[in-house]
């Protein structure tokens, strides 16, 4: 049933295309092409669909859009964004992501849209695809960097670090249709040569030439994160000759530089080092903000996108100023408009709201943060520990509950009937679809890999990975992760 949809889905296009100019001399605008393209199959969920006609256009009539998900209508949102005059995007309504594993087929009809000379498409416009499965996990080691099937646990492909830096941060996105793998590393070889990217079945990554004060730019942690649809890549350094944390915005398609800038309300030391970074999911994230200590004490920043400046926090001050962090400075997330970030010495984290001022979370469990994760609805924040007590090795913040009130969760990690003795959480990664997710342990014999479902409220619950053994399992892990990266989108 699902072919013959695509099928027939191709054969609409394909006639929708060719007729699609207009008649009787006017300029009519029609579609030049679709993301997923008719009859694609894509890995993943789409946190997105994108329509692209021949000319800049606007909405006449948004509702004259149809989305159907295995036939089933599906609530959608529009936006239009300045820097793509010509294309559309269709995002899910209420949730982070198309629901995967589906067919979906978009109907576009007449009146959706309009040109400048207000003249609207002649025909109606269709265009199916498939998404299904899971992409592989980027996982960082020591000198390389692999892509691991989530589901499994097995390595499908490594490709090794420039000069065998260890990567420190690892993120995957949808760059021009192709899939395209960040690596953020611990140095840059002392000439700011401190990030690179590969794209899958590649044998050696490509570096990018950053600018710095002066040599090198350093890290000791992940601190990444994608803007909305992935054209913009930002990431955080230590400035070897300045001492101070340097910000850079890359355009992810050029794989290249586009703007700097230096956190004017970080002190600049020996001890100044960047220690997270995250964004607001949706089209409304016109910020991103970045965590940092300097030894002494932490600080929370913020960049406006827009202008590629940091924002002042208290304007009546010298200078600019970012938002005091008691915990000292951590790894860090953003879920909804709240900012939470944990501090590197215990269970404790800092929970900023929009705007400040900082908020002090109490720890419920003993033991230090390790990473931190989002879930993409933003109604979960995941913390995984180190030197935990038993097997409670995550702490939960909800925002259905309270950011103020985190919940100890146990995580099983049996093979066979015989506890792993697991003492770290590697890392935490969330499915594309944004109701799974994985994490991965630390064992005195290697890396665990245990998956999870979550429900929209904070529901977790352990997936049992070895049915035939009693117990809830994991998985071994053939690679022995620095750092454990994360999907965004869905790719061919």
């Amino acid at each position: 049933m699902r072919t013959s949809t695509l099928v027939t889905a191709a054969l609409v296009a394909a006639l929708c295309l060719m007729s699609a100019c207009g008649n009787g001399g006017e300029q009519r605008p029609y579609v030049v092409s679709t993301w997923p393209a008719n009859g694609e199959v894509v890995q993943g969920a789409l946190p997105y669909i994108r329509v692209t006609y021949n000319e800049p256009v606007s909405f006449l009539n948004p509702s004259d859009l149809r989305v159907h998900i295995n036939d089933a209508l599906s609530a959608v949102s529009v936006a239009r964004f300045p820097e793509e005059p010509n294309s559309v995007y269709l995002l899910p309504r209420g949730r982070s992501a198309f629901a995967p594993d589906s067919v979906i087929s978009v109907l576009v009809i007449q009146g959706f849209v309009i040109n400048r000379e207000r003249h609207h498409a002649d025909d109606l416009f269709f265009v199916a695809f498939r998404s299904e499965g899971e992409p592989s996990l980027p996982v960082g080691e020591s000198g390389q960097v692999s892509l691991v099937d989530c589901l499994t646990g097995v390595t499908l492909e490594s490709v090794p670090t420039p000069g065998g830096r260890d990567p420190v941060g690892v993120l995957s996105t949808l760059v021009a249709g192709t899939r395209r793998i960040w690596v953020q590393l611990a140095s840059g070889a002392g000439v700011a040569e401190s990030l690179a990217w590969f794209e899958p079945g590649d044998a050696a990554m490509t570096t990018l030439s950053l600018s710095s004060a002066g040599t090198d730019l350093t890290a000791t942690t992940s601190a990444m994160a994608l803007g909305p649809f992935g054209g913009e890549l930002y990431v955080a350094y230590r400035d070897e000759t300045s001492e101070r944390v340097r910000v850079l915005l890359i355009d992810t398609a050029a794989a290249s530089e586009l703007a700097a800038v230096e956190l004017a309300s970080v002190a600049a030391n020996a001890l100044t080092t960047p220690t997270g970074m995250a964004i607001t999911e949706g089209t409304g994230a016109s910020r991103f903000h970045v965590s940092a200590a300097d030894g002494a004490t932490g600080t929370l920043a913020a960049i406006d996108r827009a202008t590629f400046a940091e924002v002042d926090f208290e304007d009546g001050a010298l200078g600019v100023q970012g938002i005091a962090l008691l915990g000292g400075g951590g790894p860090t997330a953003v879920a909804s408009s709240t900012t939470v970030v944990a501090s590197p010495a215990s269970t404790d984290a800092d929970v900023v709201p929009a705007g400040g001022p900082t908020v002090a979370a109490v720890g419920a469990l003993s033991g230090t943060t390790t990473v931190i994760a989002r879930a993409p609805d933003g109604a979960l924040t995941l913390q995984g520990l180190a030197g935990y007590a038993g097997m409670e090795a995550l702490q939960q913040r909800t925002r259905t509950g309270s950011f103020d009130d985190p919940t100890a969760v146990e995580v099983s990690d049996l093979l066979g009937l015989t506890s792993q003795a697991a003492t770290a959480v590697l890392g935490v990664s969330f499915f594309t679809s944004g109701d799974r997710f994985v994490v991965i342990l630390d064992t005195p014999t290697g890396a665990l890999l245990t998956e999870w479902t979550y429900a929209n409220g904070g529901t977790l619950e352990q997936v049992d990975l070895d049915d035939a053994t009693a117990g809830i399992q994991a998985l071994p892990l053939t690679v022995t992760p620095l750092v454990v990266g994360t999907n965004r989108g869905a790719f061919p």
